[in-house]
């Protein structure tokens, strides 16, 4: 398959990227605000060269033959990086009044981003570029607790994430795989053992809109400075296909990695 990505010469103006962010902090509470005006890091791409199938409907690639013969799918994969213009902020708040000597006495952080993306580049199910005003956001709580029955030692991680995201000019018929209002929660559960050198690790993700559920346990060992050892696995459970976390249902795998650091 042939790939013709449109990209920007060095020291082109129309790939010039812009952006400015300001810090405020009032008493507890700290702000930021931030925008963006230049181009996309990845691309957006659309497959071409296919036909209608006048039996079934639907795209189907087109074959064509070479002097020998032999035919070959003639599919070209053509695309560009997006303008990308957004305006953004990001709000941290320590809940003191969650602090709690029974769970170590650090307060939990609140986090909290909105990203606003105005036109927005979507690729649709007929291989076209669509574009839409972009609403993405999240809220998580950043928690370091002693739970002592566990742990009597170091304290754990807990990390709980909401998000919501909204396409705000969908337009009927034009299908991109997401829904106009997207939902997901998360969390994240992290610990020490043995003076830090064992670390168990556990991520859940479920998508409400595919009722997909993704978890990821790990658990490391570092034996000393050069060698590292990893077991972990990744295990998904989608309900629905939304062309989401539902694309990796069957890439379910336990793994074990040895990591060795050359000093």
């Amino acid at each position: 398959m042939a790939q013709d990505i449109e990209e920007g010469d060095e020291w082109d103006s129309d790939y010039f990227e812009y952006g400015a962010k300001v810090n405020m902090v009032i008493g507890n509470h700290m702000f930021s605000l931030n925008g963006f005006y230049g181009r996309a890091n990845s691309s957006e791409s659309i497959i071409t060269g296919a036909v209608m199938d006048p039996l079934w409907g639907g795209e189907i690639p087109l074959f064509t033959p070479d002097e020998d013969g032999l035919f070959h799918v003639n599919l070209t994969t053509r695309g560009y990086f997006p303008r990308q213009k957004f305006v953004g902020a990001t709000y941290n708040y320590e809940l003191k009044f969650l602090k709690s000597s029974t769970l170590g006495g650090v307060a939990p952080v609140m986090r909290a981003e909105a990203m606003y993306e105005f036109d927005h580049t979507f690729v649709n199910q007929d291989f076209e570029f669509v574009k839409s005003d972009y609403l993405r956001t999240g809220v998580s709580l950043d928690w370091k607790a002693k739970l002592r029955s566990l742990n009597e030692k170091a304290y754990f991680t807990i990390m709980p994430q909401f998000f919501y995201d909204r396409i705000l000019d969908e337009k009927s018929g034009w299908d991109v795989g997401l829904d106009k209002n997207s939902y997901a929660l998360g969390l994240l559960l992290e610990t020490t053992y043995l003076n830090a050198r064992l670390k168990p690790s556990l991520a859940w993700l479920h998508d409400f809109n595919g009722e997909a559920d993704l978890l990821l346990p790990s658990l490391t060992y570092t034996r000393t400075y050069q060698w590292e050892y990893t077991l972990e696995g990744l295990f998904i459970d989608a309900r629905e296909k939304m062309d989401n976390i539902d694309l990796f249902t069957h890439k379910n795998y336990i793994g074990f990695k040895i990591k060795y650091n050359w000093s």
